[in-house]
């Protein structure tokens, strides 16, 4: 896979995104997930989740996929409140990365 043209890191580009996906066995899953951008992992990136979906189809260890961005993804109570402190970082979202059934086997 070639790497995207490398540009500055913007911090107001998109990083949580709602992936579903439908197993071979049938049963579905939907969770919301963090995904940093290229240049800080590019494993962990949207590329990387996307190229992780693909290979899953094709290995037909899952039949459908889909990857959306939500409108107003909803946070923790607690990650609302710490908003404004010194040192605090949103964790309401893992990354695609800890998902069992996307994880490489």
């Amino acid at each position: 896979m070639n790497a995207p043209i490398a540009t500055h890191h913007d911090a107001t580009r998109r990083s949580i995104f709602h992936v579903r996906f439908r197993l071979a066995d049938g049963t579905g899953r939907a969770r919301t997930v963090r995904c940093p951008s290229w240049e800080k992992d590019p494993a962990a990136s949207l590329i990387g989740l996307q190229a992780r979906l693909a290979t899953l189809t094709l290995d037909a260890a899952i039949v459908s996929s889909s990857v959306s961005v939500p409108e107003k993804p909803k946070h923790l109570k607690a990650c609302i409140k710490g908003r404004g402190t010194v040192g605090h970082r949103c964790e309401c979202f893992p990354r695609w990365t800890s998902i069992s059934e996307l994880m490489a086997q």
